[in-house]
C-alpha cells in the first residue's frame, strides 16, 4: 500500500516537473521569436538542435526478476508440449506429390509430347510483300470500317 501512495506521488512530480518543463520551453521559444519579428535586420533565424526526448523506465530489480521467470516458466512448458507430442520419425510427404508441379506426372509427360506442333508447320511461307501487302489490306478495312460507322 505505502509503494502505490510512494509511487503515485513520484508519478505526480514527474508530470509536474514535465509541464514545468515544456512551459518553460514555450515561454522562451514565443521571446526568441518576437524578438526575431522586433528585429528588422535579421532575414533568418536559425536554432540549435533540441535536446532528444527519452522515456525510460526506472530498472527495477523485482520486475526484472518476475520477467525472467515467466520467461524460463515458458520455456519449460514449451520443452514439456514438446516431449508429450513425440512424433513419428517418417517424412511429412511423398517428395514426388509435393514437386509434381516441377517433375510432372507419367501421364501427363506423354500426352505433353503429343500436343507438339513440328516446326515447318510454324514457318511463314509467304514472302515479304505478301506479308505488307497483307498488312496494309487490314489497315484499309479498319479505317473503311470505322469511317463507314461514324456516319
Amino acid at each position: 500500500m505505502a509503494d502505490l501512495l510512494e509511487q503515485a506521488a513520484r508519478l505526480k512530480n514527474i508530470e509536474e516537473d514535465e509541464k514545468r518543463k515544456k512551459a518553460e520551453f514555450r515561454k522562451k521559444m514565443e521571446k526568441t521569436v518576437s524578438d526575431f519579428i522586433q528585429d528588422s535586420n535579421l532575414q533568418k533565424k536559425r536554432y540549435e538542435p533540441m535536446g532528444k526526448l527519452e522515456r525510460s523506465e526506472e530498472w527495477d530489480p523485482r520486475k526484472a526478476e518476475e520477467r525472467r521467470r515467466r520467461k524460463e516458466q515458458a520455456a519449460l512448458e514449451m520443452e514439456e508440449a514438446s516431449r508429450s507430442q513425440k512424433r513419428p520419425a517418417s517424412p511429412n510427404s511423398n517428395y514426388r506429390d509435393k514437386y509434381s508441379h516441377l517433375i510432372g506426372i507419367p501421364q501427363r509427360l506423354n500426352t505433353a509430347f503429343v500436343l507438339q506442333v513440328p516446326v515447318a508447320n510454324k514457318r511463314d511461307t509467304r514472302s515479304i510483300e505478301e506479308a505488307m501487302n497483307e498488312i496494309r489490306a487490314k489497315k484499309r478495312q479498319k479505317k473503311g470500317a470505322g469511317s463507314g460507322s461514324s456516319v
